[in-house]
């Protein structure tokens, strides 16, 4: 078998980092400078493929024998997208509008060999449903977490059991990173994340 190629996460995201960490896979993360884009008009699948093609594509060419990953999370409601929000104010207001309703969440991912600059891509979609909350509950909510670097403003994880009343498709993917999916894509280059995973410590 040929040795395994090294794995690089072209993304600064702490959840995405935390994901693979928790699952014992040897990685490196070489952050993207990539801009970000979210134009009006345009299907949330293609927001979030474009996005990561990005990404992956600014780190390719500085990570020689790497397979690299890429991915991007939108929040998608009422045909809008929820991006990070810039202060309180619009974190508050997102919360608002999420509160009692059912949004998608769609995550692009991409692994592409830096040897041929193959890649291959697929998208992952979640419905969320959010309880009904209060003004009181938005505000706890919004201190006690750092809405800054989460589309729309909220997590899934931790306080988030407070505020997501249900999902419907991968919790993983609402993280961030929807494991199983990169492990198919993985398949297409003839590995699997079962392949990298640690027995050590």
């Amino acid at each position: 078998m040929a040795p395994l190629k090294k794995l690089i996460l072209a993304s600064q995201s702490p959840r995405r980092k935390e994901l693979l960490e928790a699952l014992h896979i040897p990685f490196e993360v070489c952050p993207s400078d990539a801009e970000e884009y979210h134009p009006d008009g345009h299907e949330p699948s293609v927001i979030v493929i474009e996005n990561t093609v990005r990404k992956v594509n600014a780190v390719l060419n500085r990570c020689a024998g790497s397979l690299i990953i890429g991915a991007d999370t939108i929040v998608w409601l009422d045909n809008e997208t929820l991006a990070k929000p810039v202060d309180f104010k619009q974190a508050r207001e997102f919360l608002h509008r999420l509160s009692g309703t059912t949004h998608t969440v769609y995550t692009g991912v991409v692994v592409a060999d830096s040897d041929s600059a193959r890649a291959e891509s697929s998208v992952c979609a979640t419905d969320v449903t959010f309880k009904q909350l209060s003004s009181a509950d938005i505000d706890i909510y919004l201190r006690s977490i750092n809405p800054y670097d989460k589309a729309g403003g909220y997590a899934i994880q931790g306080f988030g059991a407070l505020v997501v009343e249900k999902i419907n498709g991968c919790y993983f993917n609402v993280m961030g990173l929807p494991v199983s999916m990169l492990d198919s894509l993985m398949h297409r280059f003839g590995v699997s994340l079962f392949d990298y995973i640690s027995t050590e410590g």
